[in-house]
Formats: structure tokens, C-alpha cells, sequence
């Protein structure tokens, strides 16, 4: 489920759909050093969704602080642009020496 937190991404869809991973929108962590109800919304699903045995995701981890806080809520993965921006799939092979 992406975009987890926004639009029609809801708590009760949680339940209802078949889902692995909950994603949480980019939106929470660009504001996670300077708004609590980011950094608390973050725990809040984290908190949820482990019981469920299900995975969180958050998007577009930019910095240091914002990683450390992913790493503290619990995130399962994080899509860290700081260390490596997207790309095709050939440098990927090459980052990982396949």
C-alpha cells in the first residue's frame, strides 16, 4: 500500500486488503525534525502494522537525522535517496559488483 497515511490509504484498508507492506508517504519524514505529529504518526503505524505481521516502508529518506529516526521507529526499509538515488537497473548491478 503506498502513500500509507494520505488520500484513500486508511486503517481500515490495513485490514481489509492483502497487503505485505505498508508504505508511509515522504510527507511525515520531511518534517520529522521540526513537527511531533510526524515523528509520532511514524511510531503509530510502525506500532500498528508489526503486530499484523506485516512490514513498514517510509519514502525519500534524505538525511542522516531522518534515517536515524526510521531506524528508531522501527522501519523495515527505507528508500534512502542520500546514499543512493534511483536508477536503472545496469547501475545497481554495477553498485553491487554483479
Amino acid at each position: 500500500m503506498d502513500d500509507f497515511g494520505v488520500g484513500y490509504s486508511s486503517l481500515g484498508n490495513m485490514r481489509e486488503l492483502p497487503i505485505d507492506i505498508g508504505k508511509i508517504d515522504r510527507s511525515f519524514i520531511n518534517r520529522v525534525s521540526t513537527d511531533s505529529y510526524s515523528k509520532s504518526f511514524m511510531r503509530l503505524i510502525s506500532d500498528l502494522v508489526h503486530p499484523m505481521e506485516k512490514k513498514v516502508c517510509i519514502e525519500v529518506v534524505e538525511t542522516e537525522e531522518q534515517l536515524k529516526y526510521c531506524r528508531e521507529c522501527g522501519a523495515d526499509y527505507m528508500q534512502v535517496f542520500f546514499i543512493c538515488m534511483p536508477g536503472p537497473p545496469d547501475l545497481l548491478r554495477k553498485l553491487l559488483g554483479v
